[in-house]
């Protein structure tokens, strides 16, 4: 029987936000409600791949608190973390998801961890594959574990070395394909974390939906933003909802 893990990708290092894994969210850190929700999609075993750097002791410790398996190892290839994490829990399908994005919501990754797994033979599958139609926070991506080893094999540049999937993204042997999505306006929205303001507009729509729903998905995300009239830039863009609909201002 074939073995599915989910990696989570998180250090403290970050160059744009120090620390951002950390930052309170209703009283837990970031990296807690991405393995909380990394957890309910019950898509397979969650373990968090970390770095070897001391300051990333502290996610250890986490990880050890919420009894969630670690992995240590380069902080700068992620490429080659993601291959000797999958190697050292014999994983056959390798589920990625980063740190950063704080509301991903479970039902968009096991919906794209099933879609992964139709009859057809897949090599990758992503929910944001351009042109997709999620937004910018709900990334989750799927791949086997010979892919995995072909890209660590291959791949010798530093952008496919950071971002771990690159190369097989843009390897046309392989056979990619995207989560379908009938969303119409997703795809301008940004709920990652990579800046403060990032962190802000996380903060406030958790504060709007968690007392409602702890584990609030991206209906409940698009809820909020109407409700609270929040403008999220994105990039140029802004989504204005403030009049009830959306006006695209550059």
């Amino acid at each position: 029987m074939s073995k599915t893990i989910v990696v989570i990708q998180a250090r403290t290092g970050s160059g744009r936000l120090p620390g951002k894994v950390l930052f309170d969210l209703e009283g837990k850190t970031v990296l807690e409600r991405v393995i909380e929700r990394c957890q309910a999609a019950k898509v397979g075993q969650v373990i968090v791949a970390t770095t070897t750097s001391l300051e990333d002791m502290r996610i250890l410790r986490i990880c050890s608190n919420m009894n969630v398996p670690c992995f240590c190892g380069s902080e700068n290839d992620v490429l080659d973390r993601f291959a000797h994490c999958a190697a050292r829990y014999e994983a056959d399908h390798i589920v990625r998801i980063t740190a950063d994005c704080s509301m991903i919501d479970p039902k968009i990754i096991k919906a794209t961890v099933d879609y992964y797994f139709q009859p057809e033979t897949m090599d990758y599958c992503a929910s944001r594959m351009i042109p997709t139609a999620y937004p910018d926070g709900m990334d989750v991506e799927i791949f086997n574990s010979h892919v995995l080893k072909l890209a660590d094999r291959h791949a010798r540049g530093q952008r496919h070395r950071e971002h771990v999937t690159t190369w097989i993204k843009e390897n046309s042997q392989l056979i990619r394909i995207n989560l379908p999505s009938d969303s119409k306006f997703h795809q301008s929205f940004r709920f990652s974390i990579d800046t403060y303001q990032d962190y802000k507009l996380a903060k406030e729509i958790y504060a709007y939906c968690y007392k409602k729903k702890h584990l609030f998905g991206l209906e409940e995300i698009l809820e909020a933003v109407g409700t609270l009239k929040i403008n999220i830039q994105k990039d140029q863009l802004i989504i204005n909802y403030q009049e009830g609909g959306y006006a695209d201002r550059s």
